[in-house]
């Protein structure tokens, strides 16, 4: 999982421009992060993608309170795993 305190990136979906934010927290079992991020940056409901240098999470928007925005993690991938699936899926036939 990601480490807190970790500056990350944060993109709305499903065609934002991916900001720097800072990772203050994470849940249990990685299922909620807490971003600070510039007021008005995110609203609820919408649809973010966090990108940490191991992981991918992909969740919805439940919380925005000053600069503190509360995420709701749908999916976690782990990029290392992603990266393996790409090699393979780009493979070259023999």
């Amino acid at each position: 999982m990601a480490e807190q305190n970790e500056q990350v990136m944060a993109r709305r979906l499903p065609s934002g421009e991916p900001l720097r934010v800072l990772l203050e927290t994470v849940g249990p079992i990685g299922r909620t992060l807490r971003l600070a991020v510039g007021g008005g940056v995110f609203g609820c409901g919408d649809l973010v993608e966090v990108r940490t240098p191991a992981f991918i999470y992909l969740g919805e928007v439940r919380s925005v309170s000053d600069d503190l925005v509360g995420v709701a993690v749908e999916h976690i991938l782990e990029r290392s795993t992603l990266a393996d699936i790409q090699r393979v899926w780009r493979r070259p036939e023999v």
